[in-house]
């Protein structure tokens, strides 16, 4: 087993990093979603966060702007550990499309806590 102490770094050694100091930002969603990075969305109950979520999906997955914000076209995936598929059934069938590089994951046995799931979803991602 890999001992993941051997990772840490000081601060001086991470700000210092040549081979950090000249990336590019690259963004999923221009300012608001960087694309090396997974997003979670947090609000309180009720308040329209799967929505956003769906919007957000569909409009990144088409390469569409979300709230007038630039967006990079990418394959989407679509956690979503509340809403039945008919659920989100419905919500497609309202938008005009159903784009070919947007996924869902139902059924709420997804967990951001469980290493194999979070194994499974990087082997799946990449």
């Amino acid at each position: 087993m890999t001992n993941i102490f051997e990772k840490v770094q000081t601060a001086k050694h991470l700000k210092e990093r040549e081979d950090l100091i000249n990336l590019k930002d690259d963004w999923l969603i221009d300012t608001l979603m960087p694309s090396s990075q997974a997003g979670i969305l947090v609000a309180p109950f009720k308040s329209f966060k799967s929505s956003l979520a769906m919007h957000m999906a569909l409009m990144v997955s088409q390469g569409l702007p979300f709230f007038g914000y630039d967006t990079k076209r990418s394959k989407t995936l679509y956690i979503d550990n509340e809403d039945t598929d008919r659920e989100l059934n419905k919500r497609l069938r309202n938008k005009d499309n159903a784009p070919e590089d947007l996924h869902f994951l139902t059924g709420g046995e997804f967990m951001l806590d469980d290493s194999h799931h979070m194994n499974l979803l990087y082997e799946y991602i990449k």
